[in-house]
């Protein structure tokens, strides 16, 4: 379990001591002897914050028994559709996390690839976009006894808030 990171037990880049807080591990394995009950809980620098992953479904990966833990919808929700992510904010539509404030000042948002679980005006505003839970969920495979990953597919979406320059088409 991770107790500092960068020497801090907490970060300051949130609106609430819940959001600020370092839960979980580095996210390479979990202690062993886990049960399904357990949310799987790790620290993302590229997200500047702790993440919870929950438990999908009992599986196997080449014959290893597996638990299954998936992020939630609401994992990038606004504070409104899921008020536990209000210390999150300023926030937008849901779906996407605004990470200016731990990227010095630079208008930078989180999400799923293609605004997956994200608000439709995301999806809608950008041409060629096709949000898949196939193609664009997270998920990751435990071996239980253990608490070491035996496969994962975490997928994140960054990007950049643009504005129009007048005289520049």
């Amino acid at each position: 379990m991770v107790d500092t990171w960068n020497g801090l037990t907490e970060v300051n880049y949130w609106n609430s001591e819940q959001a600020n807080m370092i839960n979980g591990t580095a996210g390479q394995m979990w202690p062993p002897f886990r049960t399904p009950a357990e949310p799987l809980e790790f620290y993302s620098p590229d997200a500047c914050r702790s993440l919870t992953l929950v438990y999908d479904k009992e599986d196997s990966y080449r014959g290893i028994p597996t638990y299954r833990y998936t992020a939630p919808s609401y994992l990038f929700a606004n504070g409104s559709d899921y008020p536990p992510n209000e210390g999150f904010c300023p926030c937008t539509a849901s779906g996407i996390m605004n990470v200016s404030s731990c990227r010095t000042g630079a208008p930078l948002f989180l999400s799923f690839p293609h605004f997956y679980n994200a608000d439709p005006g995301f999806v809608d505003a950008v041409d060629g976009l096709h949000p898949s839970e196939e193609l664009h969920s997270l998920f990751l495979d435990l071996h239980p006894l253990t608490g070491i990953p035996m496969n994962c597919s975490i997928k994140m979406q960054l990007s950049l808030l643009t504005m129009g320059v007048s005289g520049i088409s």
